[in-house]
């Protein structure tokens, strides 16, 4: 994530954040490319 933005990592610490709480138990089990991509607005509904 060096080379990210500020604004792009706040982002994807949110996404992160939004997916782990759609997850069941205490751990993330969503993959980089679920965080990008529900950072970059696509749903969690339908990936879960």
């Amino acid at each position: 994530m060096n080379d990210q933005t500020m604004q792009t990592c706040i982002d994807l610490a949110a996404a992160h954040g939004a997916l782990v709480m759609s997850t069941a138990g205490d751990n993330s089990m969503s993959s980089k490319e679920e965080v990008y991509a529900y950072a970059g607005g696509a749903g969690a509904a339908a990936n879960r």
